[in-house]
């Protein structure tokens, strides 16, 4: 009997409860590390969705700050074979109603603006040598020539005299180091590019 030894399986015991309470203090520490993992991962989220949205405010700022005075896209010019029929189909299929024409001192017709929406036109000119079929050139909506050509002769634009057209609008013409011409367009109460505008309901 005195070889017998009876402390063992209660010691073994209490080892094994010893282990079950480090796992489930284990188990914790994953639950609590798993909720902070997660905490910052959606935190990151946001961070990186707000920097998106300030960095996009601010390129639209430093845009509008670079550009002052410039309203948008106005029209695009396309020299075309056959006026008429390039009219008939701007209207009657693309259902764009005609705006305005222009005529010359013989009563010719030398331009014809369609109406897309209130501040967009498609520009229509019939085609001739130095003229060819194809885009001519497009028009940009500016609040003040004077200011704007400034603007773009400061930056070294290559811009040329500004002028009346039979519109009325006040016309200057850049051209860029492809060769294409981008008309910008000043339009005050007269032009007939206003009144259409005014007209668009």
């Amino acid at each position: 009997m005195p070889n017998v030894r009876l402390a063992n399986p209660p010691q073994a015991e209490y080892k094994s409860v010893d282990l079950n309470h480090a796992l489930g203090g284990r188990e914790r520490i994953r639950v609590v590390n798993r909720a902070a993992e997660r905490g910052l991962f959606m935190r990151g989220v946001f961070l990186f969705v707000a920097g998106i949205v300030v960095g996009l405010a601010v390129q639209s700022a430093i845009a509008q700050n670079q550009n002052r005075g410039i309203v948008g896209l106005n029209h695009v010019a396309l020299s075309v074979p056959n006026l008429d029929e390039a009219v008939a189909y701007y209207t009657k299929t693309m259902g764009f109603p005609e705006a305005f024409r222009s005529t010359d001192e013989k009563g010719q017709v030398t331009l014809v603006y369609v109406q897309i929406s209130k501040n967009t036109f498609v520009e229509l000119q019939p085609a001739n040598p130095q003229r060819p079929p194809g885009i001519n050139h497009f028009g940009v909506h500016v609040e003040n020539m004077q200011a704007a050509t400034t603007m773009f002769k400061q930056r070294g634009a290559n811009v040329a005299e500004t002028r009346v057209s039979p519109t009325k609008a006040i016309l200057a013409n850049i051209t860029d180091p492809n060769g294409v011409r981008i008309e910008l367009a000043e339009l005050p109460p007269e032009s007939l590019h206003r009144q259409a505008m005014e007209r668009w309901k």
